[in-house]
Parts: structure tokens; C-alpha cells; sequence
């Protein structure tokens, strides 16, 4: 029995449904994870397979959910020599953010919120040259 570990963090990324095989597709996707240093994120890349990827779709970049997941590890024995990976394996996500809207600093900005400059060749003032 494997042991089950929690994530909270923002989603970052949501990918698209990837079929390996005719009975296995996986989805991944990316929480942006506050470190114990409020400057520095980290990004924790996880993914649901089998039935599991359409959970996703009720999820938006943005959004604070709880991720659970099993920590997975396997053997690969390549041209190069032996390699290990590691899968963050996904099996149940969870909104914890309020009604699902996402934070400030993910949402679209808003265009053409300032008037556009006009320019009038008289009234140039030359002690505001910038070289670009």
C-alpha cells in the first residue's frame, strides 16, 4: 500500500489529454506552491491517469486547490544506462479558493484602460530625451 501526500498551491498549468495506449491517456498539470520563502514558488508538476484526467475539467488556471497524490518511481534501462523517474500521481483535487474565482494576479488584464497619447510636434519638451 502506497502512502498518499497533499498539495495546496494555485494552478498554473492544465495540458491536454495525452493517449499513450488505447487504455491509457494521462493529464498534467502544474501548482504554483508557496516555499517557506514568500519570494521564490515552487512549481510542482502532477497528473491524473486513466479516468482520473477528466477531473480536470471542471479546474481553471488560477484556481487554489488541494491536490492528492501517491508518489510513483520506476526503472528505465535506455541505450545511455539506467535511468529513475518519479510521477506525482494525482488522485482526487479539490477547490479550497472562494467559489473558484481566480486570485488577482491571474486575471486577464484590461485593455486600453488609459487614454492613448496624443502628440502635439509644438510642445515637445527636449529635457526628456530618452535614447530609445
Amino acid at each position: 500500500m502506497s502512502e498518499s501526500y497533499k498539495v495546496k498551491g494555485n494552478i498554473v498549468f492544465i495540458g491536454e489529454f495525452q493517449h499513450i495506449s488505447d487504455k491509457f491517456q494521462k493529464r498534467e498539470f502544474v501548482l504554483e506552491v508557496p516555499d517557506t520563502n514568500p519570494q521564490y514558488t515552487e512549481l510542482i508538476s502532477l497528473e491524473f491517469i486513466k479516468e482520473k484526467c477528466s477531473l480536470l475539467d471542471n479546474y481553471q488556471i488560477g484556481m487554489e486547490v488541494e491536490a492528492e497524490f501517491n508518489l510513483k518511481g520506476r526503472k528505465w534501462d535506455g541505450p545511455k544506462g539506467t535511468k529513475y523517474f518519479n510521477t506525482l500521481q494525482a488522485w482526487r483535487i479539490s477547490n479550497v479558493g472562494s467559489q473558484g474565482a481566480p486570485p488577482a494576479a491571474y486575471q486577464q488584464p484590461v485593455q486600453n484602460q488609459l487614454p492613448a497619447p496624443s502628440f502635439n510636434q509644438g510642445s515637445i519638451d527636449e529635457s526628456d530625451n530618452v535614447p530609445f
